[in-house]
């Protein structure tokens, strides 16, 4: 069966990439992939870009995304690798190029190093690079870079089993000749026997440089302490539906008195915190549906900090743009709508240690509140917003599923149906997570 997909192409001051399902056929405006080699790649199941080829021999090929330059920049993606990377199968993404000799770019992948680089033109490291532990393979790496005021770069990196990012380093090397736009570029180099090293996306590329926690740091305690309070930021805006939002901020924020809206829809209907112990996220419902191809301004105003500070209005044009994903027809089970509630998460265990009573390995409990057989082909399991396919699992009514990493072991004596996913996270983080289920 096919799904729609509706994701938000930001007019202003974000660009939001998504892959599509059909690469070197997408257009729209601002949103076409570009390069002489993009029918050369394609989505994988869980919904990232990767090379789909089957080489003779060694070589490298490019795809890219334009986009706009400003004085203060962050670029956002994840890579996810099957394997460890090498100075044959490697990664460059081409973040900023004043002109045809000074560039800016991040490789992942060297000879003999597991280190991760940002680099300019000449091969010369901005900084210098530090080891990584990759730890159990595949993995997902989340990959942040900013530039401010044209002239300072940091960058950090973060396993997706860890709660905050590690500094890989930070320097002073200005922009020359800032250009208005320019190319963002992945350039894959591969082997004969791996050229499905890597996946990417999503790819977030913002003219807001965003507080980014570290390892071991409590950001909330050091504002305390220095005294001056640090509102919340808008990190992320999600269209669940056509009629839903998900607006994600860096910190919890009170929405006592907030109004959302969108333009030539108006205000929502009801606005609720989707997880009520973070209260980072929340979701917005609306009386009518947005339609693909629109423009709108989303809005919001009377949010406050968890303090009860204030803060701004805020306000972002966006066009609503869909992709087709394809599913498999599930077997004999019953398809086509659900009713919200049938299927639901009913437990969540991320820190099984020490709990005798049971398994030791991480699992996600889901539920079939329904009178009727239900298959999960199709359905997918979303973890920190990232789409991972369930399965071919049928789910009878009044039943459980077990969702966990393939290869570890969930013990016979649990109840319910086992279901192994190869993409279930390596490990749950214990809070700052979203976990949700799509049909």
């Amino acid at each position: 069966m096919k799904r729609i997909i509706p994701f938000l192409f930001f007019l202003l001051s974000f660009y939001l990439f998504f892959p599509d399902k059909s690469i070197a056929g997408h257009t729209g405006p601002g949103a076409e992939w570009i390069g002489k080699n993009k029918a050369l790649f394609g989505v994988d199941p869980e919904g990232r870009l990767r090379l789909d080829i089957e080489p003779a021999g060694s070589g490298s090929l490019s795809i890219g995304r334009e986009i706009r330059y400003a004085p203060d920049m962050q670029w956002e993606f994840d890579v996810h690798m099957r394997y460890l990377p090498s100075d044959q199968n490697k990664l460059c993404v081409f973040l900023y190029q004043e002109n045809s000799d000074r560039f800016y770019y991040v490789r992942i992948g060297y000879q003999g190093d597991r280190k991760l680089g940002l680099r300019r033109h000449g091969e010369v490291d901005l900084f210098a690079r530090k080891a990584i532990d990759f730890g159990e393979l595949p993995v997902l790496l989340h990959v942040k870079v900013t530039l401010e005021k044209n002239e300072k770069w940091t960058f950090y990196s973060r396993l997706d089993n860890r709660p905050g990012y590690r500094l890989e380093g930070s320097c002073i090397y200005p922009i020359k000749e800032p250009p208005a736009s320019g190319t963002m570029i992945f350039t894959f180099y591969y082997t004969k026997t791996r050229s499905d090293l890597f996946g990417i996306g999503p790819v977030t590329v913002s003219d807001y440089v965003s507080p980014t926690p570290l390892e071991g740091e409590n950001t909330h305690e050091t504002d305390e302490k220095e005294g001056e309070e640090v509102l919340p930021h808008l990190v992320n805006i999600e269209p669940v539906s056509l009629d839903m939002l998900r607006f994600l901020f860096d910190k919890p924020v009170d929405i006592g008195e907030a109004v959302f809206s969108i333009s030539d829809i108006g205000d929502a209907y009801r606005a609720h915190y989707v997880d009520e112990q973070t209260k980072t996220e929340i979701g917005a419902l609306f009386s009518q549906e947005m339609q693909p191809g629109g423009d709108y301004t989303i809005s919001y105003k009377g949010l406050c900090s968890e303090r009860g500070t204030p803060m701004p209005p805020y306000s972002t044009t966006v066009r609503l743009q869909e992709t087709e994903n394809e599913a498999d027809s599930p077997g004999n089970a019953p398809t086509g709508s659900f009713e919200e509630g049938e299927i639901v998460i009913n437990e969540i265990m991320a820190d099984p240690k020490g709990l005798t009573a049971l398994p030791e390995t991480e699992y996600v409990e889901v539920y079939n509140a329904s009178n009727r057989e239900i298959s999960l082909a199709g359905w997918r399991f979303v973890y920190g917003g990232v789409a991972k396919n369930i399965g071919e699992a049928v789910l009878s009514p009044d039943t459980y599923a077990l969702l966990f990493r393939e290869g570890r072991e969930i013990g016979t004596e649990t109840p319910g149906l086992k279901v192994p996913m190869k993409t279930f996270p390596a490990a749950l983080a214990n809070a700052g997570k979203t976990i949700a289920l799509l049909d």
